[in-house]
């Protein structure tokens, strides 16, 4: 996570946090500066189920409109996330040979992406001779309470909890599911511990599950305080019926209002989640255009890569089931 990223969480805890000081003020000062008290005779009874109801579709309502309010309005803010990324992408997109980019991100991004995800599985069991996955099974077999010689090569003994790990690495438990390249190409749409390839894999999955929790939570929030204002009533003998018509015409009130402030959080929230992608998009990009000594090849000389590729797949198969044979 770098300065920036934590310069601007800084910034939303402090102003999420004198918010909710403000309101918390101004909810004791109203409930202080009235006779409210708390009623439990009102509890569970129709018109009490009813008051509720009505926060309820309030508070849902509320959040729902003003988010697509606030999404609209932080998209259009020059100093948001969500307007500066897509300026960076741009800056980037026509500089970009589609047939270079695409063979980069394939032969330069995936494999490197790739063998961070083998290393940090190999030393989450204290691996750090990460060749160590190129062995055969035999090979492998030899090193569990022993170090071996191996083709010229010394590596360290290892645990059966570690040879177990490698077996699965070799077996393509851990590979990415990389997407198309042309996906860095468009701008349509955390710190994470996740290289780019496995960030970009279910975007929108991830984006609307992000989102969804967002949601959840500030109307789970509001709801609380709407509930609790709904509980009270006004202590009054001779005006019952006015003090309780004002009490909830002030929780339904607040409830509105708690309710856009949700929403309007919630929506430039969401375009902060898809600046995130646009930035690593742009990243990617620039990462590409910096790498000058890469070379696109032609589809004759990728043709005969991937037919050696296969060949030298098949073979190692076909060595596996036979170190498997002598195994059993």
């Amino acid at each position: 996570m770098n300065q920036e990223t934590m310069s601007k969480l800084k910034n939303k805890k402090i102003i999420l946090g004198f918010t909710t000081l403000i309101s918390v003020v101004a909810i004791v000062f109203v409930i202080s500066l009235f006779p409210f008290v708390l009623n439990p005779e009102n509890i569970g009874t129709n018109e009490w189920w009813t008051d509720e109801i009505i926060l309820v579709v309030l508070t849902i309502f509320s959040v729902v409109c003003v988010m697509f309010i606030g999404q609209a309005s932080n998209g259009q803010d020059p100093r948001s996330n969500i307007a500066k990324a897509k300026v960076r992408f741009l800056s980037f997109i026509d500089r970009i040979d589609r047939n270079t980019f695409e063979q980069w991100i394939e032969q330069r991004l995936e494999p490197t992406d790739q063998g961070k995800v083998y290393r940090r599985v190999l030393r989450s069991v204290g691996l750090k001779q990460e060749d160590i996955i190129t062995l055969t099974r035999s090979d492998l077999k030899s090193l569990i309470g022993s170090p071996q010689r191996v083709n010229g090569h010394w590596y360290d003994e290892i645990t059966q909890k570690q040879y177990d790990k490698i077996i699965k690495i070799k077996e393509g438990n851990f590979n990415i599911k990389f997407v198309d390249p042309g996906y860095y190409l468009t701008d349509k749409s955390i710190d994470i511990d996740l290289t780019r390839s496995e960030r970009a894999r279910n975007e929108p999955k991830k984006h609307s599950r992000a989102l969804g929790r967002s949601v959840i939570f500030k109307i789970a929030l509001v709801l609380m305080i709407s509930i609790t204002l709904g509980m009270f009533t006004r202590d009054l003998v001779n005006e019952q019926d006015i003090g309780t018509s004002l009490m909830k015409l002030f929780s339904r009130l607040s409830t509105i209002c708690s309710g856009s402030f949700a929403g309007y959080l919630t929506g430039a929230q969401d375009n902060d989640i898809s600046a995130s992608y646009i930035e690593m998009k742009a990243d990617t990009m620039k990462e590409q255009l910096a790498d000058i000594e890469f070379k696109a090849k032609s589809m004759e000389e990728i043709a005969k890569e991937k037919f050696e590729l296969k060949v030298k797949m098949e073979n190692e198969f076909e060595m596996a089931k036979l170190e498997m044979k002598k195994e059993s």
